[in-house]
């Protein structure tokens, strides 16, 4: 008991529903009010995944042997330059992703080597960054 106490303060007040009537639970790097998180040079403190680059092409992206594909209004940041060009990135560049809500990468941001982000949580979301709550049963999509 003393765990679904604890473990039920996790849990947000509200979980989205998809149009199937199954509950969402969103992991992306954002906070409580769903704002991503900068510091104050307007670096992401978290990313939905990081990793070096193993593929890059106009409409996808793989790390971690992790296929990601670009969202039409994507951007490109480094840490001096925002909204760069894509061609700023190379194979086996250290990049960190954020994510819209349909999985697709919304900004990709090269890391310097040293600058990598510290994992806040060992918690891993899956590909699709959702959990869903299908039949009282929580299930990765």
């Amino acid at each position: 008991m003393l765990f679904l106490a604890i473990g039920y303060g996790f849990l947000p007040d509200h979980i989205p529903t998809s149009a199937h009537g199954q509950e969402i639970l969103n992991l992306s790097p954002e906070d409580s009010e769903g704002e991503a998180r900068y510091d104050a040079d307007g670096f992401p403190l978290d990313f939905s995944d990081c990793g070096r680059i193993e593929r890059i092409s106009a409409t996808e992206l793989v790390i971690n042997d992790t296929l990601y594909r670009f969202a039409s209004t994507s951007t490109f940041n480094t840490r001096i330059n925002r909204d760069t060009e894509m061609s700023s990135f190379d194979l086996g560049d250290y990049v960190g992703i954020m994510q819209d809500h349909q999985g697709k990468i919304r900004s990709l941001w090269l890391i310097k080597e040293g600058e990598e982000p510290k994992k806040s949580s060992n918690i891993t979301a899956p590909p699709s960054n959702r959990l869903v709550i299908d039949n009282e049963v929580w299930r990765n999509y």
